[in-house]
């Protein structure tokens, strides 16, 4: 039988890795040729400089939307520095902007697939993913300040 934990644990789990599918591949080619990207940024090239500052960018991003999310499925003992997670979440996306949109150069206001695949969606996953999780971590310390005064 599946309990409703179960299955929301899939929505949210499937709700992240159909939001970040494409800018993931992008990041793991990223991550691939970052060494050349670095290479080329430092020898002057902006360009280049920009694409490997924001495959780090990525990275962060990803790992604080995983953080995140594993924070709101489990039962962690401790909360996350959302502070260091949003910081990073807003880097994340920044850097998925700026290399989704060809450093803005690309940027329409007309819509496309690719664009609601590639940029939209992950932004609104990530949002989605922190309130949630943040909402979590409310609660639970409402909790735990209830059971202090109870205790008390």
């Amino acid at each position: 039988m599946i309990t409703r934990r179960t299955a929301l644990r899939w929505v949210i789990w499937s709700e992240v890795v159909l939001c970040f599918a494409i800018p993931a591949y992008f990041l793991a080619w990223g991550v691939l040729t970052f060494p050349i990207w670095l290479g080329e940024g430092l020898g002057g090239a902006g360009f280049a400089l920009v694409h490997a500052l924001c495959t780090i960018g990525g990275c962060g991003g990803i790992w604080a939307v995983q953080t995140a999310t594993t924070y709101y499925l489990r039962d962690a003992p401790q909360e996350p520095n959302w502070l260091l997670l949003l910081l990073m979440a807003d880097v994340g996306i920044l850097s998925l902007w700026t290399e989704m949109t060809g450093q803005f150069a690309g940027l329409d206001l007309e819509l496309h697939w690719f664009d609601i695949l590639s940029t939209i969606a992950p932004t609104i996953c990530t949002i989605h993913v922190f309130a949630v999780a943040i909402r979590k971590s409310s609660a639970v310390r409402r909790r735990k300040i209830a059971e202090c005064r109870v205790g008390a």
